[in-house]
């Protein structure tokens, strides 16, 4: 097996091992992976601006960026609808090993929104918008197969770690060797027990695991093998021979938009947007491990997550110059309140010997999740008519996420997920985010449109190793081991508009983006099966210490999407 000794656990988290439903809802990368999933979408030049319309403002799309700007609308109402097509592709490089296809093509509804601005006193102006957008999807597919030498760690060798660990928690905590028995964790109802993690029974039960002793103890994977390669009971443990991976994420989110834009005078102006969000994701996972001969491991999961949130948005824009904007935008958390769904089923086949186990047959949960807060900077120049240069930065803090029960706890420190938002601390930080757009009106009624955008990665560098493997675990959704770490963002846009009529406007738009991002089949984890006998000296004396699982190294993926959009607006 290949060790290394520059990983770390938290082992407090292994008592959440106690909590085994619980365990198999969420952890910080379910977390993350649902708050970095927002990517507004908008009208054609929205996006053809690359979403750089903070102090730009006039349409209802720019609410995401900055609601003050809405106020900037002139005339009566504003009718827009936006359609657009997206179409994706992946490839990825897998311990040498290149594969490019394409994913899913979509066409869906992008925006729909209505504005109207009325006239106040005092040369004051009062706007409501109101608008439904997709706000993020989950659209990302992995499909890849690596041919190994045998001498990395398997995924049997993450369940067997799982398991050597809570008894490890257990007794240091108790002070009495705790360990789970062959008969508890092979037992018909242990689904139903407290005491058990679910990967220690999926382990068992599907027969990738096993100890020596049926009281339980030190747990390893049942894959080993004499010196002729035939398979022995009292050989070594072999790593997979070929190792494949199929995930399937969809989903997305829509967003509910009732804004308010104030200006009380011609240069400032100010804003405010309620929003209402619906989430819905939906993921599929397949790992293969294939050893020695015709011998397997094979874990498939299916997730369901679905819920709503709310979330406010508050803006200002000062023109402190004739042309100039300046500003500044305030986003809280969406918070969510959500349903979690999860089945899972493990089976093997060792020395000709065939198990399978399958989950109960509903683990639904609810759960808590709050989103990170973004905060916003906008600055644009107006060349009378003839142009607009428009510069958007915003700092989107992912460490803030947090997961949460649906009852409440005297303190953060008590929740089952206080763990996991450590680690989100630990893992993760700010993503930054520059955009930038340029309009310029090439006659009277035809606008020509361009921008670029760049998001840097939310992951702490320190979570990886050589940029291959994993420096420290990774908190999954139990039995769903896989996991995605995002990666930086750079698009281009281009697009046009024009004004068919005074009242009627066609405008067009087309994004190209990439994003590179690294998945992981399973997490990296520190086995403190070795340790687990107190009693022996050479365990006291640190000769013997918890052997590092560095797991497979990452799935080194590039994403990349043709996005066409396409908005019809009528003012009266």
């Amino acid at each position: 097996m290949i060790k290394n000794h520059h990983g770390r656990v938290i082992l407090g988290v292994l008592a959440l091992s106690l909590l085994p439903l619980s365990l198999a809802a969420q952890g910080e990368m379910t977390a993350v992976g649902l708050a970095s999933a927002s990517e507004f979408s908008g009208s054609a030049r929205f996006t053809a601006l690359s979403g750089a319309m903070g102090a730009v403002g006039v349409e209802a799309s720019s609410l995401v960026r900055n609601p003050a700007g809405i106020s900037l609308l002139r005339g009566g109402n504003r009718l827009t609808l936006t359609l657009g097509a997206l179409l994706p592709s992946y490839s990825h490089t897998w311990y040498n090993q290149n594969r490019s296809y394409s994913g899913e093509n979509r066409y869906p509804v992008q925006e729909f929104a209505y504005q109207k601005g009325t006239d106040i006193a005092n040369g004051g102006r009062v706007s409501f918008a109101f608008a439904v957008r997709r706000a993020g999807d989950f659209d990302h597919v992995t499909d890849a197969s690596a041919s190994l030498d045998r001498k990395h760690t398997s995924l049997a060798d993450y369940m067997a770690g799982i398991t050597n660990n809570s008894e490890y928690d257990v007794s240091r905590r108790t002070g009495v060797p705790s360990f789970l028995p062959h008969k508890n964790v092979g037992a018909s109802d242990a689904f139903s027990k407290t005491d058990i993690p679910w990967s220690s029974i999926f382990g068992f039960q599907g027969g990738w695991i096993t100890s020596k002793d049926p009281k339980g103890g030190y747990y390893y994977p049942n894959f080993t093998y004499d010196n002729n390669g035939a398979y022995s009971t009292s050989g070594l443990v072999e790593g997979a021979s070929v190792a494949d991976l199929l995930l399937r994420e969809k989903g997305n989110i829509i967003d509910y938009d009732f804004a308010l834009g104030i200006e009380p005078s011609s240069t400032v102006h100010l804003g405010a947007v309620l929003t209402y969000s619906a989430l819905d994701y939906e993921s599929y996972l397949g790992y293969r491990d294939s050893f020695r001969g015709t011998d397997f491991l094979e874990l498939r999961t299916r997730r369901s997550i679905s819920g709503s949130g709310f979330r406010v948005g508050l803006g200002a824009i000062f023109e402190p110059t004739e042309g100039l904007r300046l500003g500044a935008s305030v986003y809280t958390p969406t918070f969510y309140a959500l349903k979690y769904d999860f089945y899972a089923e493990a089976s093997s086949s060792v020395n000709g010997k065939a198990k399978s186990v399958k989950s109960p047959s509903s683990a639904a949960l609810a759960f808590l999740l709050r989103t990170p807060w973004r905060l916003g900077l906008n600055g644009a120049y107006v060349f009378g008519r003839n142009a607009i240069l428009s510069v958007d930065y915003e700092y989107s803090i992912f460490g803030s996420t947090r997961l949460a029960e649906d009852t409440e706890r005297e303190s953060e420190s008590e929740s089952i997920y206080g763990v996991d938002n450590q680690r989100i601390k630990d893992h993760f930080t700010g993503m930054h985010t520059l955009r930038a757009g340029l309009e310029v009106m090439a006659t009277p009624r035809l606008a020509l449109r361009g921008g670029y955008r760049y998001s840097s990665s939310p992951m702490r560098s320190s979570f990886l190793r050589n940029g291959d493997y994993a420096a420290s675990e990774a908190f999954v959704s139990a039995l769903h081991t896989s996991y995605t770490m995002p990666g930086a963002i750079n698009s281009l846009s281009a697009g046009l508009g024009y004004r068919i009529t005074p009242s009627v406007s066609l405008d067009v738009a087309y994004v190209y983006g990439v994003q590179k991002s690294r998945t992981f089949a399973y997490p990296y984890i520190k086995d403190y099966g070795p340790v687990l006998d107190q009693t022996n000296p050479d365990v006291q004396s640190g000769k013997i210490k918890p052997e590092d699982m560095d797991g497979l190294a990452a799935i080194k993926e590039t994403k990349t999407s043709h996005r066409a959009v396409a908005t019809i607006s009528l003012r009266f």
